[in-house]
């Protein structure tokens, strides 16, 4: 009799408390969630879920970043400059900081914009391989082929399989006149990845044709 009248009672607080019981996601969470998302290639949840983590922890610099390559990956410039503006407020020493906003702003078309950040990136960390190939390539746009030259090279110093480097150094001789150099740079680049061949092997073939550089 006595164990009928408590019964009901015992269920009653064992209910209770497991439903006061509720998880808290954690900025940690939100990320980890975003960055699936984002290799699902579900961009607004992404996002989505990188802005939660960012009002969770305002000061979490990696939440700003990865919400950023995002925006970058959609195209959404002007968005992504503001949160790598944030990040570089928040870790003003990380090298990769002004690389990612370098590259935004050339999404942007802010070529010289962008030169300033790679430099910057330099400074902070002169084994930036990524930083030299970027700011040769800015510089190629903007017409300084002899800086873009000295970029690609360091470039390669810095890292001899770096297959970007030896296309975009291709480039840099064609329009120096050194084809020679230029087709021995796109056959590195097919070596490095062979998925250049259709892209560039038209080109080797037109550079072969051309007169020798004197």
């Amino acid at each position: 009799m006595t164990k009928t009248l408590f019964l009901p009672i015992l269920v009653l607080i064992v209910s209770s408390l497991t439903t006061t019981v509720v998880y808290a996601a954690s900025a940690e969470d939100y990320l980890n969630s975003g960055n699936k998302k984002f290799m699902s290639r579900d961009y607004s949840g992404a996002i989505a879920d990188f802005t939660k983590a960012i009002e969770l922890s305002p000061r979490n610099a990696k939440a700003y970043s990865s919400r950023s390559n995002v925006e970058y990956f959609i195209k959404d410039y002007s968005a992504a400059l503001k949160d790598d503006n944030k990040v570089i407020e928040l870790t003003p020493k990380d090298p990769e900081a002004y690389v990612s906003r370098g590259s935004t702003k050339d999404g942007l078309k802010d070529y010289a914009g962008a030169i300033k950040d790679y430099t910057k990136a330099i400074e902070l960390d002169p084994e930036q391989d990524i930083a030299y190939n970027a700011r040769g390539a800015d510089k190629s746009r903007l017409g300084d082929k002899k800086g873009a030259m000295s970029d690609f090279n360091k470039a390669i110093d810095l890292n001899p399989k770096f297959e970007r480097a030896y296309y975009n150094r291709g480039f840099a001789r064609s329009k120096l006149g050194d084809f020679k150099g230029a087709v021995a740079d796109w056959n590195k680049a097919i070596e490095l990845d062979p998925l250049n061949k259709k892209e560039l092997e038209p080109r080797i073939n037109a550079a072969k044709s051309k007169p020798k550089k004197k």
